[in-house]
């Protein structure tokens, strides 16, 4: 079930559309896919600043990494990969920011990397046999095809 709902939250990600009212810019706003109806979903909550996608996602995260044996089950390859990759954006951050750099612009630029990174620990949780792996990369495929 896990597994179907990151599959699904994924799918969303990759081919759902910005509403034309935000995203004239693609295709030069001569044509919209079916898939615009899912764009409400990237549409910011007055107030709260965050996209019904991202709260999604939030909500799902402790989800997968409290689950039990979750840790043990992601490959140590992808820890320190994922490790890595937070002390260098941490660097690089800290770095920018002491030399007169804006903290909210930087936050800007990095929490898609940021979101990308809690993505692979999540799938790395709750892919855990051959029949969901197949499930993950069926759904890449269908997204690659539709985009």
């Amino acid at each position: 079930m896990l597994c179907r709902m990151l599959c699904a939250l994924l799918f969303v990600a990759w081919t759902a559309e910005w509403p034309r009212t935000i995203d004239n810019v693609l295709y030069c706003g001569l044509w919209r896919s079916p898939l615009q109806a899912l764009g409400g979903l990237f549409v910011s909550i007055p107030g709260l600043g965050l996209f019904p996608w991202q709260i999604v996602l939030f909500a799902l995260a402790p989800v997968c990494l409290l689950l039990p044996g979750a840790a043990r089950r992601r490959a140590w390859p992808l820890d320190v990969a994922i490790v890595v990759s937070l002390a260098s954006i941490a660097v690089t951050f800290l770095w920018g920011w002491m030399r007169g750099g804006s903290a909210y612009n930087a936050y800007y630029q990095l929490w898609r990397f940021l979101v990308g990174l809690l993505v692979a620990v999540m799938v790395g949780s709750a892919v855990r046999t051959p029949r969901q792996l197949k499930a993950l990369g069926t759904t890449l495929v269908m997204a690659a095809l539709v985009r």
